[in-house]
């Protein structure tokens, strides 16, 4: 009953101030945040399960993961971004596609953006590198 009158009162505010549009654009933008964004990074943290695939995320600090799909539709390779969360690119690998990053530099070269920062060569060095020779190791021993 709480909620319905919560939702009410604001759907009520928000038609005063400017009608059924505001209203249903602002409540449109709830939807969107709730099940998008909230979603989205809910996900991102995989549901709160370990779920961590040791050949594509590194960061072991929490339960990030990268994902298929936002990694391609925005670049937001989640698990990447926690390794390094200042960097413009997250997509590290050759198949992380990373739409967002390629923008960045394209501006960058029209003049539009004058400082970035990109971790892929801290990544490969800190990272992926290391990986490899565990893996090379391990391999050798068994």
């Amino acid at each position: 009953m709480s909620w319905i009158l919560n939702w009410s009162f604001w759907y009520t505010v928000f038609y005063l101030i400017g009608g059924h549009a505001l209203a249903c654009s602002l409540f449109g933008a709830v939807g969107f945040w709730a099940v998008g964004v909230r979603t989205f990074n809910y996900e991102g943290h995989a549901k709160g399960k370990d779920r961590q695939n040791e050949r594509t995320d590194y960061n072991h600090k929490d339960k990030s993961i990268n994902q298929i799909w936002p990694g391609f539709v925005a670049g937001e390779w989640h698990n990447n971004h926690h390794l390094f969360p200042k960097s413009a690119r997250s997509g590290f690998k050759p198949y992380q596609i990373d739409f967002a990053w390629y923008y960045i530099k394209f501006m960058s070269w029209l003049g539009a953006v004058s400082y970035y920062k990109d971790a892929k060569k801290q990544f490969y060095q800190q990272y992926y590198l290391p990986y490899l020779q565990n893996k090379n190791l391990k391999a050798h021993t068994d």
